[in-house]
């Protein structure tokens, strides 16, 4: 019988422990790193995804590695789990009064140009209540809904789009007329 068996499994657990909590932290640490710039916002947006789903895991294996007694990687995971919990709680800020001040509230929104329900992107737009709302990838069935909601429009009476029945559109809805709208690619060498 071999009495080192149970040393090995820690350490071996201390191991995994360790890269995984670390490992974490690198990700953690390039997400802000990410949002610090501007350039790099996709990668926020990827990470972003996942924010609460990553900070339930990181807090489950942050409490595990503690009741192993794994002290560093413990308080690491917990650490990360805190950092996700305070960007997620940080919610939605509350609607200024009209005419209360200068501030316009803007909703971007791409709503994939395969989207088969596009009732739940207007459902979106309504419940967002922005000033401005630019839909990306805006599709055909998106569009029709659109022209077909009477209260919509009526809400949003400045409206442009900028490749009418295609998959790849923008649609820009306005709280105000829009006199002159000029759509362009910042990075037409980019997709």
């Amino acid at each position: 019988m071999d009495d080192g068996a149970p040393t090995r499994r820690r350490g071996a657990l201390r191991l995994i422990a360790g890269v995984v909590a670390w490992g974490l932290c690198v990700v953690m640490g390039l997400t802000l790193l990410a949002r610090a710039f501007a350039h790099a916002s996709w990668a926020l947006d990827m990470v972003a995804i996942g924010a609460a789903q990553f900070a339930v895991l990181s807090f489950l294996l942050g409490a595990l590695a503690l009741a192993f007694r794994l002290w560093t990687p413990g308080a690491l995971l917990v650490g990360v789990a805190l950092a996700h919990w305070l960007w997620l709680s940080g919610g939605r800020a509350e609607r200024a009064d009209a005419g209360a001040s200068d501030l316009v509230s803007v909703m971007t929104f791409n709503t994939y140009a395969e989207n088969d329900r596009p009732d739940l992107v207007l459902e979106a737009v309504e419940a967002a209540d922005a000033d401005v709302v630019v839909l990306i990838e805006a599709g055909p069935k998106l569009q029709e809904l659109v022209a077909a909601s009477g209260e919509l429009l009526a809400r949003y009476p400045g409206h442009v789009i900028s490749e009418p029945r295609r998959s790849w559109s923008v649609l820009v809805l306005s709280r105000w007329p829009l006199r002159e709208v000029e759509l362009r690619e910042r990075h037409p060498d980019r997709w």
